[in-house]
C-alpha cells in the first residue's frame, strides 16, 4: 500500500498540517489527512465542493487528538484527483463506495464517521453496511424520502441551486460559500478556497444524481439503525429545515434529541468549533 506525502496549500499558516498523504482507492489518487494516533479513529467527511480542509478546527483541537483523526478529499475536491467515471463517482452512493474501500485499506472499520452535509447522505448511504463503525455524526444533513420532498427539507433560499451549477463566477462562489455560514458574518478561508478547487463536474453530476431512482430512502435508513447516531444542527443554517429533523422517527438519535449548536449555520465545525468539538468529544467518548 504505497503512501504519498503531498503539500495542502490552502492549509491556514498557523497549521502544523502541511502535508497530506496520499492512497490509490478505487483507482482514484485520494488525499487525506491522518493524525496517525493509535486511539479509536473519527473519520470526517466533507461536503459538497468543500474538502478536509473544512475540518481545520477538529484536526487541530488538542482534545480531539487524543484520538485518531482522519479527514479525506473525496474525488473531485481539495487535493485528491478528478475522476473519471463523473456519473457514477460524483454521487451519494459512489463517494460511499469510496469510503467504504479508504477505511478498509487504512483500518477505520471501527471509527467515528462524521459527515457535513453531502458527506452525511453518503453516510446514511451505506450506514448499514458499516457493521464495525462505533457511530455517526450528521449535520447539515436532513434524511431524504423517496420520492423526495426538497421544500420539507430546505428552507426557501435560492442560493443552494449554486451547489449544482457547473460553471461558477467569483461572484457566485462568494454567494454560495456565504449560504454556507450564517447570515451576515464572514466566511471561512477553507470555504472559499475549497469551492475555487473543486472540480466544477462535481455540482451537476451531484444535482443529477438527486433523481428518485438514484437515492435511498435515508428516513427509513434511520428508523432501522442499530449504530448510535449524533446529529448537530447550526441553529442559524439558512439551508436546512431544523425543524423538519426533530420531527423524525430516529430510535438510536443520541440524547433523543438534535444537537443545536448556537451562533452557526450551515458550516458549525467552523463557525462554532468549540461547541462543535465539545459535542463530539463527548460522542465519541460514549461511543468508543
Amino acid at each position: 500500500m504505497a503512501i504519498i506525502l503531498l503539500p495542502l496549500l490552502n492549509w491556514k499558516k498557523n497549521t502544523n498540517l502541511y502535508t497530506m498523504k496520499t492512497l490509490n482507492v478505487a483507482n482514484h489518487r485520494i488525499a487525506y489527512h491522518d493524525n496517525g494516533n493509535s486511539a479509536k479513529p473519527i473519520v470526517f467527511i466533507h461536503g459538497n465542493s468543500l474538502s478536509a480542509e473544512s475540518f481545520i478546527f477538529q484536526l487541530e483541537d488538542k482534545d480531539l487528538n487524543r484520538y485518531r483523526l482522519v479527514a479525506l478529499d473525496l474525488p473531485g475536491h481539495g487535493s485528491s484527483e478528478p475522476s473519471n467515471q463523473k456519473d457514477t463517482v460524483y454521487s451519494a452512493q459512489g463517494y460511499g463506495k469510496i469510503i467504504q474501500e479508504f477505511a478498509a485499506q487504512l483500518g477505520l472499520n471501527e471509527a467515528v464517521f462524521v459527515g457535513h452535509s453531502l458527506g452525511g447522505h453518503i453516510l446514511l448511504g451505506i450506514a448499514e453496511e458499516m457493521n464495525e463503525a462505533a457511530g455517526f455524526v450528521i449535520f447539515g444533513t436532513p434524511p431524504l424520502s423517496i420520492p423526495p420532498e426538497m421544500t420539507k427539507y430546505f428552507l426557501p433560499n435560492p442560493d443552494i441551486l449554486l451547489a449544482y451549477k457547473r460553471d461558477l463566477t467569483d461572484e457566485q462562489v462568494n454567494t454560495l460559500a456565504h449560504a454556507y455560514v450564517r447570515k451576515g458574518t464572514a466566511v471561512p478561508e477553507a470555504i472559499l478556497t475549497s469551492i475555487h478547487g473543486a472540480d466544477p463536474d462535481v455540482r451537476p453530476y451531484i444535482g443529477a444524481n438527486l433523481a428518485p431512482e438514484r437515492l435511498n430512502n435515508e428516513i427509513e435508513i434511520v428508523k432501522q439503525l442499530n449504530k448510535p447516531i449524533a446529529i448537530f444542527h447550526g441553529k442559524e443554517d439558512q439551508l436546512v429545515n431544523g425543524a423538519y429533523i426533530a420531527e423524525l422517527e430516529i430510535p438510536t438519535l443520541w440524547k433523543d434529541a438534535v444537537q443545536l449548536i448556537p451562533d452557526a449555520g450551515h458550516s458549525p465545525q467552523l463557525e462554532n468549533p468549540d461547541e462543535f468539538n465539545s459535542l463530539l468529544s463527548e460522542f465519541a467518548d460514549r461511543n468508543t
